[in-house]
């Protein structure tokens, strides 16, 4: 965590911080991992960045809200229609629905 503090100070791009808060899963717990991602999501950056939403609905998933994580990827499945998007998002919602 230290070295994304560091690399923060230097460039704090919304993109440097979803990945902090994926680092930040993993030494802590996807729901405070959650609570940080609530700090930064208004930056609009994140509305078009595909990591964004499989990131999140991952830490949803883990944090046992299966549902609020389905939803996040049918509203990801409406905003990129490409079809490696579409594919990599029914494998996510076929994994969670495999793991309720």
């Amino acid at each position: 965590m230290s070295l994304y503090d560091i690399l923060i100070e230097i460039n704090d791009s919304p993109i440097v911080l979803l990945n902090r808060t994926i680092v930040f899963a993993k030494t802590s717990s996807p729901k405070k991992a959650l609570l940080e991602l609530k700090k930064i999501k208004d930056n609009s950056v994140f509305y078009s960045y595909f990591p964004y939403y499989t990131a999140k609905s991952t830490l949803l998933f883990q944090n046992k809200e299966s549902k609020k994580a389905t939803e996040l990827l049918n509203e990801a499945l409406k905003q990129f229609n490409t079809k490696s998007h579409k594919k990599l998002i029914n494998n996510i919602l076929e994994h969670f629905s495999e793991n309720i």
